[in-house]
């Protein structure tokens, strides 16, 4: 079962992907901060997608003592966070340890062909926490 969380400031993004992305995830939840994805911990959340382009200093913050909490990120991946660079990028990982950067650059289509194709290439998850 494929499940998918997209967590964005942003309620056009995370409308955009909920439009994209349903007809190929069997549950797919969006929410608003780190927060509130922390908060609903009790659900199996499958891959994530983390929407770092808000530079709100709150929401980095959130974003910050999130990936920490969670080791999703590196020291390095922390660092884009604070740099204006990270307009560019968001970041779709699976678990701990997996990730990968999407460039925003490029059109919305190739940007969601290219979460779907890693979204499906990455859909042996074996961890139940996962709830795969």
């Amino acid at each position: 079962m494929k499940r998918l969380s997209i967590i964005s400031a942003c309620e056009m993004t995370r409308k955009a992907f909920l439009y994209l992305l349903t007809p190929h995830v069997d549950i797919l939840h969006t929410y608003s901060s780190p927060s509130e994805f922390a908060a609903a911990t009790d659900e199996p959340y499958g891959f994530i997608l983390l929407d770092i382009c808000n530079r709100n200093r709150e929401w980095l913050s959130e974003i910050t003592g999130f990936c920490q909490q969670y080791h999703w990120l590196s020291d390095y991946h922390l660092g884009l966070l604070i740099d204006p660079s990270c307009a560019t990028s968001r970041i779709i990982t699976e678990q701990p340890g997996t990730r990968k950067v999407f460039n925003l650059k490029q059109p919305v289509q190739a940007l969601y062909d290219e979460c779907l194709a890693w979204i499906q290439e990455n859909d042996d998850c074996q961890t139940p926490r996962h709830g795969c």
